[in-house]
């Protein structure tokens, strides 16, 4: 005889022609072929009839599955429909075995289950635990997103030039924030300024007839004082022109294609570089953080494509400090406890950048990873 252990201090014993169920040394119920057997307190429990007796003709099968609800396996009956429906269910339970692990006593519930149903002779089914359903996956942040001086925004209907990039509906683009030029064009202006005092210093210098300073040690000779404020003028006119031609051809736009898989730089309606999947394995979003992981603050972020093996494309910089006051909250932020390479997922965005990242990724359907620098 096999004896298991259930759940309420029910043992079940095992017989080639019985199959017994008792709480400690009270019996509870007993199969036969013919059927089962009980007292008075098992039949109310189990709503079945008063007169201690359940023929096997009122029984379909043997039936053991693991419920969701309190995690654990039960065995029992499935009646016929007439006695379900005085019953008001075709089930009837038997034993049960906590087990959220869902194996524990997966062999002890199959071993009394077949007990059963050989004593019985009916057949025995095992319901397997069900996959429990993922919840789905947070929505990304809305766009249009901006970090640091660059935005990403849709191209919408009617729409066809971003920056004077030619665009087209359902695409993405990365656009260079205005402030970035008016900082250039600035830039210039002041090296202009300072380049228009050096040449009127110079030139008057050499042209009147006031003693030049003596410098001492450090510049024998002042003479040359006039030729170094020269030479300083056409080195600040060649950072203007600098600046000026940089500001002119830099890249305006980055356009990100989802139906070609394709990510193209643009300045204006002349492209720069292009990349492509199968080529781009997956999009990286790197971000120097602070320790403080209360601290959103990204001083410095960038987005890369990696083209596999040790080779990566730049995409773009952040160009300035984002404070990320509005950007979404994950519920996986990472800890800030040393430098990390992780795969970057909805629930752990937790910067624009990061988001702009992902919403890249996504359009050309690879990896996102995000690279973590701890400072």
């Amino acid at each position: 005889m096999t004896r298991i252990a259930a759940a309420r201090n029910n043992l079940i014993d095992i017989a080639p022609t019985e199959w017994r169920l008792s709480n400690g040394e009270t019996p509870l119920m007993a199969a036969t072929r013919g059927g089962l057997r009980f007292g008075k307190n098992f039949a109310r429990t189990r709503r079945l009839s008063e007169d201690g007796a359940l023929g096997r003709d009122a029984i379909m099968q043997v039936v053991a599955g693991w419920q969701q609800r309190d995690e654990s396996w039960h065995l029992g009956l499935i009646v016929t429909p007439s006695l379900a429906e005085e019953r008001g269910s075709r089930w009837c339970e038997l034993a049960a075995w906590p087990d959220p692990d869902q194996e524990q006593y997966l062999d002890l519930v199959k071993e009394a289950g077949r007990g059963l149903s050989t004593v019985l002779g009916l057949p025995f089914h095992v319901v397997p635990p069900k996959t429990p359903e993922q919840a789905p996956p947070p929505p990304l942040p809305d766009l249009p997103i901006t970090s640091g001086l660059w935005s990403l925004e849709p191209v919408k209907m009617g729409e066809s030039f971003k920056k004077g990039t030619p665009v087209q509906p359902g695409q993405l683009v990365l656009v260079r924030s205005s402030q970035w030029t008016r900082q250039k064009l600035m830039r210039a202006l002041w090296y202009l300024f300072w380049l228009i005092v050096y040449v009127i210093l110079s030139v008057a210098t050499l042209t009147s007839e006031i003693a030049l300073p003596n410098a001492g040690t450090l510049l024998p000779n002042p003479e040359i004082l006039p030729y170094l404020g020269l030479a300083t003028a056409v080195l600040l006119g060649v950072l203007v022109i600098g600046n000026v031609i940089h500001t002119l051809v830099a890249i305006k736009a980055i356009v990100i294609d989802p139906t070609s898989r394709s990510i193209s730089a643009y300045s204006g309606k002349k492209q720069k570089w292009q990349k492509a999947v199968p080529d781009v394995q997956s999009v990286y979003v790197s971000e120097m953080v602070k320790k403080k992981s209360n601290d959103p603050t990204i001083e410095h972020g960038e987005i890369n494509l990696h083209l596999g093996g040790g080779n990566f494309f730049h995409v773009m910089q952040q160009g300035q400090a984002e404070t990320n006051d509005t950007a979404p909250r994950g519920t996986n932020k990472p800890q800030r406890e040393a430098d990390a390479i992780m795969p970057l997922s909805r629930d752990m965005l937790h910067t624009h950048l990061q988001s702009m990242g992902l919403h890249i990724a996504e359009a050309l359907q690879t990896p996102c990873w995000y690279d973590m620098r701890v400072k």
